[in-house]
């Protein structure tokens, strides 16, 4: 029977339960399979030609190999590893996925344990990652980021336990993380950038060292960077598939990542206005980090020669942890906007959620581990200790309550997964093509997903990534009329667009066949070769 003094002293079990109700979670919410959008595509793609012994590449329309230059690859080496024992890429992503929800839960509750000492603050951070929406949504589809948030805990727990014990395999363990972290997601630069600057400023060793530290861990993170983007540029051109220019972040989309971060520590769901809510976000904020002062000055700050040393409540030395998670976030969040306002110009109303979720993920551990700090330094520790414990506890409330309609009824909130099963007359139709006619569509990874085959895209007049005009657009034209000519089709998705209406008039397609959420279009008989007509 496991006593409160047991479990006092054993926290690992309860971490371990709240671990296994994560993959629980995730592999009922994907019961019909694991969710897919365009990104998915391209992972999905590398795996299946990493297995074929393609390189990690994707399809054209007609299975012409295509090196892959905007993503990283090593999330597509996770599956491809899965794949090669026999298990389906999307049932190994479905499984790897709901496995990475359940280690990232104990990550997160062991990092915050380690910190802080307590029982109670683990467990409700624990809850937090677990029940908050965007990481549930994450973990559910074929995404990158839970990979990614798992090597990043991973690594800053190793340069943690490096700073702590001054052990080179330590060093050189977390090195390989964060090489492979940025080999998952680019942003995870940041983590190299802030071991650099834990092990020159926080290090207890001497400057030469220091240096040579510092030498190992960013040469082992750095090179297979530098080597993959060389490899990109080689092949396609790029190094990340897109061209460097300033586009300043619209002030809507920057209102979405400030709204983001706010609904942190007040959710979108509190009936507060907007303005409010920002401001008690940040009076939260300010609160904690001002009543840190008080304890650190008093006890737990202390200055040893070349470092800052933090003390838990037993006197025990935490390696510097908080500010290596202080200065990764910090980073992150740079990263992102050098992204946004430098890179990618095509940044969507649905990014911010997605892209500041694994910046959450240390925050998230900061905080805790900062809230307990203070409520231990305080006179009314009781009082203030019910009062964020009870806060906690209302936004485990509201992240289950928002996490509960994905566990109920996932088919609409599966993305491309769901659309699949909820048009089966249109997947017939399509699956009935020959396969070697081919398809042009506004949605190629649509296609994929849907029939298992790749597809041409149609010409793209404005390319909203480098906000600017195709120099190859007539091209593009003449190249989807020989694919057509081929006995091809041309499937529009959801309300035909201007470019969609413009392929249509300018190769004289007709309407094959017609459903709610789709039209598929194709020569006129005799108007080319191999032409199907309009009663195929």
């Amino acid at each position: 029977m496991i006593t409160a003094t047991r479990l006092a002293k054993h926290p690992s079990w309860i971490w371990l339960l709240l671990g296994a109700v994560a993959t629980g979670t995730v592999l009922y919410v994907t019961r019909l399979g694991a969710g897919a959008g365009g990104d998915s595509t391209s992972y999905l793609m590398g795996a299946e030609n990493l297995l074929l012994g393609n390189g990690f590449s994707r399809y054209s329309g007609g299975y012409e190999i295509r090196p892959i230059t905007g993503f990283p690859p090593f999330y597509s080496l996770a599956l491809a590893s899965i794949g090669s024992l026999g298990i389906s890429l999307q049932e190994g992503a479905r499984v790897l996925n709901a496995v990475l929800f359940g280690a990232n839960v104990v990550l997160v509750c062991g990092m915050v344990h380690w910190l802080t000492g307590s029982v109670v603050a683990p467990l409700l951070a624990g809850l937090l990652y677990l029940t908050r929406p965007i990481l549930l949504e994450l973990h559910s589809w074929i995404m990158s980021e839970p990979l990614f948030i798992f090597l990043s805990l991973a690594g800053i727990c190793l340069l943690g336990l490096y700073l702590w014990r001054l052990d080179l395999r330590f060093l050189v363990m977390a090195a390989m993380l964060a090489g492979l972290a940025s080999l998952t997601r680019y942003v995870g630069v940041a983590l190299t950038a802030a071991g650099l600057l834990g092990i020159a400023l926080l290090g207890a060793r001497a400057f030469r060292q220091r240096l040579r530290d510092s030498l190992i861990f960013g040469g082992l993170s750095l090179l297979p960077l530098f080597w993959w983007l060389a490899r990109n540029r080689s092949l396609g051109g790029t190094s990340v598939n897109r061209e460097l220019g300033y586009h300043p972040l619209d002030p809507d989309l920057l209102r979405l990542f400030m709204a983001d971060l706010s609904s942190w520590l007040v959710p979108h769901q509190f009936p507060l206005p907007t303005i409010v809510r920002a401001v008690l976000a940040t009076a939260i904020v300010i609160g904690l980090l001002t009543g840190l002062l008080v304890p650190l000055r008093r006890q737990w700050l202390r200055w040893n020669r070349t470092r800052f040393e933090i003390l838990g409540p037993d006197g025990k030395k935490l390696a510097a942890v908080p500010w290596l998670l202080g200065v990764y976030c910090a980073g992150s969040l740079l990263l992102i906007w050098v992204n946004s306002t430098l890179l990618d110009a095509a940044t969507t109303a649905a990014a911010p959620t997605r892209y500041l979720a694994p910046v959450f993920v240390p925050t998230l551990i900061l905080f805790t581990t900062i809230s307990t700090y203070v409520l231990k330094a305080s006179s009314i520790a009781r009082r203030s200790l019910l009062v964020v414990t009870g806060y906690a506890l209302l936004l485990v409330g509201f992240y289950a309550y928002n996490s509960l309609p994905m566990v109920q009824d996932p088919l609409s909130r599966l993305g491309y997964t769901g659309r699949k099963l909820l048009w089966p007359e249109l997947v017939a139709a399509l699956a009935a093509l020959p396969i070697e006619s081919p398809i042009a569509s506004n949605n190629p990874e649509l296609i994929y997903v849907l029939l298992g085959r790749p597809a041409y895209a149609r010409p793209i007049h404005y390319d909203p990534y480098q906000a600017d005009y195709r120099d190859d657009y007539e091209i593009q034209f003449d190249q989807l009329e020989d694919q057509l000519g081929r006995s091809g089709v041309f499937v529009v998705f959801d309300e035909l667009e201007s470019d969609d209406q413009e392929v249509i008039e300018r190769l004289d397609l007709e309407l094959i066949e017609e459903f709610p959420t789709a039209r598929i279009y194709g020569r006129p008989e005799g108007a080319g070769r191999g032409s199907i007509s309009p009663s195929a």
